[in-house]
């Protein structure tokens, strides 16, 4: 008797749920915050932290990078400008 291949288990916990597919499939954009000038005696963090769903994302400062459009969305609302 040939043995059997175990199928996966969809719970949603140990498999890639359907959602988890579509953000990883998600398009990206090239963005580049601008760096935040420094106080004098006072250094400022250079990193933008924004969280979706739980997924935390770090994006520093003054460097080009590719972000889920999802993202780039949430950026556009907190800075029009870039």
């Amino acid at each position: 008797m040939a043995a059997k291949t175990k199928s996966p288990v969809d719970d949603g916990i140990t498999s890639a749920s359907p959602v988890k597919n579509t953000v990883d499939n998600e398009p990206r954009v090239r963005i580049t915050l601008p760096l935040l000038e420094e106080e004098e005696g006072l250094k400022v963090d250079q990193t933008e932290q924004v969280v979706i769903n739980g997924v935390v994302t770090n994006i520093r400062r003054g460097t080009p990078v590719d972000v889920k459009a999802s993202v780039f969305m949430l950026l556009k609302q907190r800075y029009p400008l870039i």
